[in-house]
């Protein structure tokens, strides 16, 4: 054995390697240096402690007071609530934060050591008066609400959480998104690729059973899909004026109840927060092929049922003669070969999963 060290998780981009040429020392690298000598190279000792909060991410009624902390000697918390990632130029923590709306909470701890990285994101989802009987799916991200109203040239990296019927978080993730598909684009709900991101430090996948009638607890890619080719020809014509985008995934779940041979996609309805900011319905969905694909998928609905939230955010179309959608539904998909044993599934719209 020429050497002997322990692995040490990184963020997106960075590598390890020894100090110097030759040295026993080892150092964390923000630019790997493929090749090259680290001579001349800044390394750093590690990452500062994670800050932690004394309220989990979850359900409250009126406000909730949030208190930060890390155990990094001389160090200082920074914390953004706009969905983006703290940076050494973000507001300073300093005494305790007090939400009386949904809010998604980011906070890193800055070392004054120079050898000392910042720390991983601490990342929790306050809902403030707002209670939801499904299941609740919150992404953060800078320039998330850029991409879902059309900016598809964007490729924003963020957070995901998932919260079960309980109100209690399931699981949480951290990775990329970008545009899915091409109908929904030409709607007021767009469809999204989450994609979880290892390289990035935090997790491999989503592990949470999401779907009933199956046991597979582990999903590294959801889609936030729209369901765009279920009402044509678009949401600015006036004949789709209130359109639910429900139909595709009504017939997907039909077809699975009735025992029809074919490849279909099963749901769970879910809710969906982008910034904080409540986006509609999503229908957690299963479709069955023989590779795994997390989707999640949304369009228009009602808002009279399944949630007590005011109806979804106006919309979001560069177009201003196109019309404000009252709500969104959405899917998650995972692809796996079901028959002939076939689980029994709600009929109604769906969220769509992909194992990479």
């Amino acid at each position: 054995m020429i050497n002997d060290i322990e692995v040490i998780t990184t963020q997106l981009h960075q590598s390890v390697g020894r100090k110097t040429n030759g040295a026993s020392e080892w150092r964390i690298f923000k630019q790997p240096t493929f090749g090259t000598s680290n001579n001349n190279v800044v390394g750093y000792l590690g990452f500062a402690a994670r800050p932690t909060t004394n309220q989990p991410a979850g359900f409250y009624a009126g406000s909730v007071t949030v208190t930060l902390a890390t155990t990094e000697p001389d160090a200082l918390i920074r914390y953004t609530i706009d969905g983006t990632e703290p940076t050494d130029q973000s507001p300073l923590y300093d005494q305790p934060l007090t939400f009386t709306e949904t809010t998604v909470l980011k906070a890193v701890s800055f070392s004054n050591n120079d050898e000392i990285l910042p720390s991983f994101v601490q990342f929790n989802t306050y809902f403030v008066d707002v209670s939801h009987t499904l299941t609740v799916v919150s992404v953060a991200g800078e320039k998330l609400l850029d991409l879902a109203n059309g900016d598809n040239s964007l490729r924003p990296h963020g957070s995901l959480e998932y919260f079960g019927t309980d109100g209690d978080r399931k699981a949480r993730a951290y990775g990329e998104l970008n545009s899915h598909g091409q109908d929904s684009w030409a709607n007021d709900q767009r469809s999204l690729d989450w994609v979880t991101r290892d390289q990035m430090g935090y997790d491999a996948a989503l592990e949470e059973k999401i779907f009933r009638g199956t046991d597979r607890d582990e999903f590294q890619r959801i889609i936030l899909r729209a369901a765009g080719d279920d009402n044509y020809p678009a949401a600015n014509h006036p004949q789709n004026e209130g359109s639910a985008h429900i139909r595709d995934a009504y017939i997907h779940n039909l077809a699975d109840r009735a025992g029809l041979r074919v490849d279909v996609r099963r749901g769970e309805k879910t809710i969906i927060y982008l910034n904080g900011k409540y986006w509609g319905y999503m229908i957690c969905a299963k479709s069955p092929t023989t590779t795994i694909t997390p989707t999640i998928i949304t369009g228009k609905a009602n808002t009279t049922s399944s949630t007590s939230s005011p109806g979804a955010i106006p919309g979001r179309n560069t177009a201003a003669s196109r019309p404000s959608p009252t709500g969104r539904i959405c899917m998650l998909l995972s692809s796996e070969t079901t028959w002939p044993t076939r689980p029994t599934f709600i009929m109604s719209p769906i969220i769509t999963t992909t194992k990479a």
